[in-house]
């Protein structure tokens, strides 16, 4: 993603956090710097310590928020993994204390309507205090060669989906693509995470895998085994189109959307195009106090506005 397009999506987490959850009324003027100074905070990461949420979400805004909250405190992550995020925003909810000292980095999927209807769910996502967050990078298929041809014949043995769980918005391009243009695919669900399911590719033990890190797309790409046939796309004036890595390879929206016929599909498909645009959030328990919550929304304001943090928040779209 070139510093443009980076440039053009930034406001994108704004509009993101605002389609999850309807913010609360601005805090006004923050002079709370003397009364709200911790020495240390706790970033909750529902996902394990080598998940992209921690490496490339948690300890960047970390950092940074760190740089910008009122006495400049030190950062501890906590990683509690379990359900796919729900564990950890589970116990956040009931442990968490409201005194802005500890908060939260998640996902789109935990605010997906599919994981809000699993029974386990024990939080409401219209409660969580968000204060910032980042859009969502570009994300490609990536398939097996030998793959494609039973990738478009349903006559043949499908062509295998590996991934940890359905539930993750982009990777539900599989889950369209078969009922709207044809694909061939059988999910395989269960591993632990994105590094085991590439090598599962590269070994043969499934044909794609949905992905937006480049950096796997690449380790992929190099043993010219794989091939991209669609991408979401990134937005550009209220459009998504081609990103600029990937300028040939087409949207899948632009090959869903003349299929859709009846307007529940319509919706449907609409609501899960902008689910695909949340990244990743940010966010304080329930019932933090306003002023609280101002001054965090603040400081990642500043942290928007820090041409380190913009340079490395154009980076993380290539990690």
């Amino acid at each position: 993603m070139n510093e443009r397009a980076l440039r053009t999506r930034l406001p994108l987490a704004r509009t993101a956090l605002a389609m999850a959850v309807i913010l609360a009324v601005g805090a006004g003027p923050i002079q709370a710097a003397d009364l709200f100074e911790p020495k240390s905070i706790t970033i909750v990461i529902p996902a394990d310590a080598d998940n992209g949420t921690d490496n490339q979400i948690a300890r960047l805004g970390g950092r940074f928020l760190s740089k910008y909250l009122p006495g400049q405190p030190s950062v501890v992550y906590l990683n509690v993994p379990g359900g796919s995020g729900i564990k950890g925003l589970n116990d956040f909810i009931v442990k968490a204390k409201a005194d802005g000292l500890t908060s939260i980095v998640a996902s789109a999927s935990n605010i997906d309507p599919t994981t809000l209807r699993n029974p386990a769910v024990r939080y409401n996502a219209k409660e969580f205090q968000m204060y910032g967050g980042f859009p969502a990078p570009n994300g490609v298929l990536i398939l097996r060669r030998d793959a494609v041809g039973r990738f478009n014949d349903r006559a043949l043995k499908p062509a295998i989906m590996g991934d940890v769980t359905a539930v993750r918005n982009v990777d539900q391009m599989a889950v369209w693509g078969p009922a709207y243009l044809g694909w061939n695919v059988r999910w395989v669900l269960g591993y632990k995470g994105s590094s085991e399911m590439v090598l599962a590719a590269i070994r043969g033990e499934i044909d794609m895998i949905v992905t937006y890190n480049v950096n796997f797309i690449k380790q992929l790409q190099d043993t010219g085994q794989f091939t991209i046939p669609v991408q979401t796309g990134v937005m550009v004036d209220g459009k998504l189109v081609a990103a600029p890595e990937f300028p040939t390879t087409p949207v899948f929206s632009d090959l869903v959307r003349p299929l859709l016929k009846e307007p529940l599909e319509k919706k449907a498909f609409a609501s899960w195009e902008a689910l695909t645009q949340i990244g990743k959030w940010f966010a304080l328990p329930p019932s933090t106090p306003t002023t609280i919550v101002g001054i965090y929304r603040n400081a990642f304001e500043q942290c928007m506005s820090d041409a380190q943090f913009v340079s490395e928040e154009i980076g993380r779209a290539h990690v």
